[in-house]
């Protein structure tokens, strides 16, 4: 809906979305986009709000950072792991 609509009302929580949001304290560490995919959407675009960006901006910046950042990076930083026994080890 976002890219072909061009609307920011929607987000598209990706693995780098979720990286960059639980780095920033703005996601549960918990949260699983397969569950959780409503409110950390809302989050995120409660996140763009916050910064007076649009949500696909914020999206694109995101991506590219945490892309070139990468994994071992971005683990080092806290953001989970591809899968879910990440999860399993944070309870």
């Amino acid at each position: 809906m976002r890219n072909h609509l061009a609307s920011d009302a929607v987000a598209i929580i990706d693995i780098h979305i979720q990286r960059a949001g639980v780095i920033a304290g703005v996601f549960n560490p918990a949260w699983e986009p397969g569950r959780d995919y409503d409110v950390m959407e809302a989050f995120f675009l409660a996140w763009a709000a916050a910064g007076r960006v649009r949500a696909s901006d914020l999206d694109a910046v995101i991506w590219s950072d945490m892309s070139k950042l990468g994994r071992s990076a971005a683990r080092a930083l806290g953001a989970p792991h591809d899968s879910a026994s990440w999860y399993a080890e944070q309870t």
